[in-house]
């Protein structure tokens, strides 16, 4: 029978294998990707607003560069380590947020906003794996 209790040893030797470098790069870009968010949805936000397409917007493009970065980048120069998680973990992690989107969609319950809440469950849960995926086909045609 195994133990899969935590391992301090194992830990400690999967901390050490990650380079500093790449931990910066990761912190860097999603600093970079949040403060990004934050002002595009401070510009764009209204009271009048009903349906929040500033995060509908802001997560549709954060996947389809996902995907053209996927395949137009990362898959063919696996040695940009840095770049790669700079712009996907960091970048874009912090640029697209589910986060948001669970946030926003308890609000438009709260609200009994059943129109917006079907746009943006659709938009995420649908179009956002269907717009990853179209940005890998365009990355593939380079």
């Amino acid at each position: 029978m195994s133990d899969t209790s935590f391992d301090p040893e194992l830990e400690a030797n999967l901390s050490a294998q990650v380079p500093a470098r790449h931990i910066l790069a990761v912190f860097a870009g999603g600093l970079l990707g949040t403060l990004a968010r934050c002002a595009v949805l401070r510009g764009w936000l209204s009271q009048a607003e009903s349906t929040p397409w500033a995060l509908i917007v802001i997560n549709a493009t954060g996947s389809l560069v996902i995907g053209l970065l996927a395949t137009s980048v990362f898959e063919r120069r696996p040695q940009l380590i840095g770049l790669r998680l700079f712009c996907s973990s960091g970048f874009l992690g912090g640029w697209t947020t589910y986060s948001s989107f669970a946030a926003t969609t308890l609000l438009l319950v709260h609200k009994q906003s059943w129109v917006p809440i079907l746009v943006l469950a659709l938009a995420t849960i649908v179009g956002n794996p269907l717009l990853a995926w179209l940005g890998r086909m365009l990355g593939r045609l380079r």
